[in-house]
């Protein structure tokens, strides 16, 4: 190799399937014509497992201070919760929903130990 020259290495993660791989060398003054190369998996693909889905859905409607209520609170957190729950067998192997309408501080504090104690 020539002494004005130098050898670099790049280590790139690759996703498991066919690529197009593209390179640019840059230096303060110009940039090279882009390079592209094609790289083929030829390795197994393994399937990622799908992972569970924990929702805590809360919506307050109804306050003790009659100034604080929301109308749609609690309608909202139902609606949020059927949507996640459509994605079982989707993009989550598995939905587990717990639901508090109009929940109570105690309510509140008792459903996040509940998810403390469902994730992992």
């Amino acid at each position: 190799m020539p002494q004005d020259e130098k050898e670099y290495h790049l280590r790139v993660s690759l996703p498991p399937r066919d690529v197009k791989l593209g390179l640019v060398v840059e230096n303060r003054f110009v940039a090279s014509q882009p390079l592209a190369i094609e790289l083929q998996w030829t390795g197994k693909v393994t399937e990622t497992p799908q992972p569970n889905l924990y929702v805590l859905a809360i919506g307050v409607s109804k306050y003790d201070n009659k100034e604080l209520t929301l109308n749609f609170a609690a309608k909202d957190a139902n609606d949020f919760a059927n949507a996640l729950r459509n994605q079982k067998g989707k993009l989550y192997k598995d939905v587990t929903i717990k639901q508090l309408p109009d929940a109570s501080k105690q309510e509140v504090l008792d459903g996040l130990a509940w998810l403390r104690s469902q994730v992992r």
